[in-house]
């Protein structure tokens, strides 16, 4: 298996174990909640919206949605390597971390606290990735 390392997946050092590695990651997620798609994520739900910022809009998630993916194949390969996962989980799984937190982030009207994100991972996006592993 090939191992990217991009500027991505070098923002975020191994924590020790895949759950403290996934609240870390989406600990970050959150924090840069006011940068670049996040504010365009708002307008996705807007009828006002013009074709340009769709256009502009659907680029931007998917970039995103680019880096999401490195993030957690970085992620992943680490949790691989420390035998905690034995194979990466598909695509859909990757993203869910980041779509679940985007999705709290729009009805908790830009707020994503701790305890949602440990929710987050430990019923969510933690059980998901270890379904993948089993034999």
């Amino acid at each position: 298996m090939t191992f990217v390392r991009s500027r991505e997946s070098r923002s975020f050092p191994d924590r020790g174990s895949l759950r403290d590695h996934l609240v870390s990651v989406g600990q970050h997620f959150i924090l840069e909640s006011d940068n670049g798609p996040f504010r365009l994520f708002k307008m996705l739900f807007s009828e006002m919206i013009s074709q340009q910022e769709r256009e502009r809009t659907s680029q931007m998630l998917a970039e995103a949605t680019d880096s999401n993916i490195k993030i957690m194949d970085y992620v992943l390969q680490q949790a691989v390597q420390r035998g905690e996962i034995t194979k990466l989980p598909p695509k859909a799984t990757k993203l869910i971390l980041f779509e679940q937190i985007r999705y709290t982030f729009m009805l908790e009207n830009g707020r994503v606290s701790h305890q949602k994100l440990e929710e987050i991972v430990d019923h969510v996006v933690l059980p998901a990735i270890l379904h993948f592993s089993k034999p």
